[in-house]
Order: structure tokens, then C-alpha cells, then sequence
């Protein structure tokens, strides 16, 4: 949402279609509402859009095969598989830090905590890329959560020429790590903390 809002097309871009990498929120508050952002940002690239006329997350894995094989998603699966850059983030798993080490001097910045937390955490969800989830070894995981998703998936992200993903701070050092373990991301932007963090584990 802060990247969309505060991109200043500058180099006179046009014939550019921008595409949702995932389905839609029922959350009101507009940094959530994925379609209105690509309409704003293709409008500023002098482009198109398109829009996902379903839910990130199914009700169930026969609902999401359904909403993928409708029309309207096919077209969309066939923009996946094409894309020249691809801007992501990195959601995280706080339900999974002690919130004792967050909070305790930045210790989530040392390294020989995160590898601590390595260990704790090698095959759980440590964060996701476009709502898919994803272990610290970099894989995604083959669970019930992701089975629903309506989104992007490992294969058209790796196959993406240029992904470029924005997060930081120390409640998503493992997710980025985690993320970047995928080879799906090569460019990461991140603050300096974050980026010791990860370049010394």
C-alpha cells in the first residue's frame, strides 16, 4: 500500500497492465483493498489493470478449484505465468516469537537468537509470501491453509523476470529469511538492522 501510494512515475511509463497477485479482504480500510490499489497504480504507470473477483481464501479447497476455474481467474492465471516484475512483501508469523525476546532490547537482531529460533521453527509457517506460507528452509508448505489460497503460486513467482520484495523490521527477520530461501525474490528492500540480521545468520 506504501509503495503503490508513494511511486511517482517519473520516466513517462505507459502500456503497462498491472495485476493482483492475490484475492480480495472483506476489511473496509482501504490499504487492504487490493483491486483499488491496482486501478490507482495502473492509472499512475499510464496502463490497465485487472482485478481478482474472489476471496484470498476460499471456504474450501472445492471452493477455491471453482473460483479458479471460472473465466474471469483463467485470465488471471494466464497473466501469472507472464509477468515481468512482481512487488511482494513478507507477512509474519508473530504467534510464533516470545514476545519477551521481541521486546527485549532489539535481541531479535542478534543472530545467535535467530538461530536459536531456527531450530524451534524449521517446519512451521515462519511467514508468507502473497498469503502463501512458507517454512524457514524456504519451502512452501503443502497445508490446508495454502490448498485455499486464491493467489500467485511458488512456480509462476520464480518464473516472474524481476520480483522485488519491501519488508523489515525484527517481527520478520525469519520470514525473510524464510523468503528469500524460496529463490523466488531478487531484489529485497529492507532497513540496515534487518539486513546485518539476515546477512549474519
Amino acid at each position: 500500500f506504501e509503495f503503490m501510494s508513494s511511486f511517482i512515475n517519473s520516466h513517462d511509463l505507459g502500456n503497462i497492465e498491472v495485476v493482483p497477485l492475490i484475492g480480495g479482504t472483506n476489511r473496509m480500510s482501504s490499504e487492504y483493498q487490493l483491486n483499488e490499489m491496482v486501478r490507482q497504480f495502473a492509472e499512475k504507470l499510464n496502463g490497465t489493470s485487472s482485478f481478482i473477483h474472489a476471496p484470498a481464501y476460499a471456504e474450501s479447497v472445492k471452493d477455491r478449484e471453482l473460483y479458479m476455474k471460472s473465466q474471469s481467474m483463467q485470465s488471471i492465471i494466464e497473466k501469472w505465468s507472464s509477468l515481468d516484475v512482481a512487488v511482494v512483501s513478507v507477512g509474519s508469523m508473530p504467534e510464533y516469537y516470545d514476545k519477551n525476546i521481541i521486546f527485549d532490547n532489539n535481541a531479535l537482531f542478534d543472530p545467535f537468537v535467530i538461530k536459536e529460533l531456527f531450530h524451534q521453527n524449521e517446519d512451521r509457517a515462519v511467514g508468507d509470501i502473497c498469503g502463501r506460507r512458507l517454512n524457514i528452509k524456504g519451502s512452501f508448505l503443502d497445508c490446508e491453509h495454502n490448498q485455499k489460497l486464491i493467489a500467485i503460486d511458488g512456480k509462476n513467482l520464480a518464473a516472474t523476470k524481476k520480483v522485488i520484495c519491501i519488508a523489515a523490521g525484527r517481527h520478520k527477520v525469519l520470514s525473510i529469511i524464510g523468503a528469500l530461501r524460496t529463490k523466488t525474490i531478487n531484489m529485497l528492500v529492507t532497513d540496515e538492522a534487518t539486513a546485518k540480521t539476515v546477512l549474519a545468520v
